[in-house]
């Protein structure tokens, strides 16, 4: 399933991976994420291992 994933546009708003799934979902929780990460000079990324979909989140020290 996973790769199916565009995850250049997951922290885009609105950015929905799968129509099909049965939970609703608005696609902004990623968008609302990097938004805070930014605002705290942190970096936020996506990638895809395996099976697992992982976000990562690192702020400064």
């Amino acid at each position: 399933m996973w790769k199916k994933i565009n995850v250049d546009q997951v922290f885009e708003r609105f950015y929905k991976a799968d129509e099909a799934r049965s939970k609703t979902s608005s696609g902004l929780g990623l968008s609302i994420a990097k938004e805070l990460v930014l605002r705290m000079d942190g970096k936020i990324s996506a990638r895809i291992e395996g099976n697992e979909f992982c976000v990562e989140i690192v702020f400064p020290k």
